[in-house]
């Protein structure tokens, strides 16, 4: 059972989400949920090229502007977050409103997201081995992603 530890990001949090060394997160995929209409949770999947923690409180991500995802915080302005790596095991609820157009990739929702608070979930006696992975973008498409990345760290 998890339990409230923090209204920002802790530090071991703050390194992975904060890091803008791509080579060394680039194959690592975060876990969102949003509600649909209906009340059912809704999840999808970042890659670490998606979502990025400007500061403790504060992170950026981009969601396709047509996916339910992206209606459904358009609607609730709400997102959470499960984040799972090597020792580490955090959950993120959240506010999200949407941010000014991404000029390299129209096709994409740009959203300031506002930690409210974040909940560790490690336990001592089931230690967490690793996160999901994927095995990274082909390379024209890790070439895009890495051009709307450049874009959200000024954001």
């Amino acid at each position: 059972m998890g339990k409230v530890v923090a209204e920002s990001l802790p530090p071991d949090l703050y390194d992975l989400l904060g890091n803008r060394d791509l080579e060394k997160k680039a194959n690592k995929v975060i876990v969102f949920t949003t509600i649909d209409e209906d009340g059912f949770p809704r999840h999808g999947m970042l890659s670490t090229y998606e979502i990025f923690a400007k500061d403790t409180k504060k992170l950026v991500m981009i969601l396709y502007a047509t996916s339910k995802s992206t209606q459904n915080i358009l609607r609730s302005g709400k997102v959470s977050f499960v984040v799972v790596d090597e020792d580490i095991s955090y959950y993120i609820r959240a506010g999200a409103i949407q941010g000014p157009p991404l000029d390299s990739s129209p096709s994409e929702i740009f959203f300031e997201i506002t930690v409210r608070d974040v909940i560790n979930d490690k336990q001592p006696l089931a230690k967490i081995t690793s996160g999901i992975t994927f095995g990274g973008y082909p390379s024209k498409m890790k070439e895009s992603r890495l051009k709307v990345f450049s874009e959200l760290l000024t954001r």
